[in-house]
């Protein structure tokens, strides 16, 4: 599954100023939880200028539900209250703000680039 994100920081490969493209992947993987359960990361990179994909595999003991989703970086954590609507055949994550004071890395937050709200979630 991929998720999108930005205030990671750095990359291996500095930032093309004005290029659509990007290619630096971040020095180590972000550690992803899922519902408290940490996800198989297998890419962690940007792909446009401030905009970097992670893809995960959801682990298989996480349960169905709407579930949170965090990401660890560099000492720093995503915003509280995102949540990801986990069904066996699919997932979505859906939109969430930063919350409180956010400076540097802690800025960092997953969105969805689609924006789903919560009328997309499971029952």
């Amino acid at each position: 599954m991929g998720l999108y994100g930005n205030g990671f920081g750095e990359t291996t490969q500095p930032a093309i100023h004005g290029s659509p493209i990007q290619t630096g992947t971040l020095s180590t993987l972000p550690v992803v939880q899922i519902g408290g359960i940490t996800a198989n990361v297998q890419f962690a990179g940007l792909i446009a200028m401030g905009l970097f994909q992670i893809n995960v595999v959801v682990p298989a003991m996480v349960p169905n539900g709407n579930l949170s989703i965090r990401a660890k970086y560099k000492g720093f954590t995503t915003q509280a209250g995102a949540l990801i609507a986990v069904d066996r055949w699919w997932a979505v994550v859906v939109l969430a703000g930063c919350a409180g004071g956010c400076r540097g890395v802690e800025r960092a937050f997953l969105t969805d680039v689609t924006a789903l709200g919560p009328e997309y979630l499971p029952r």
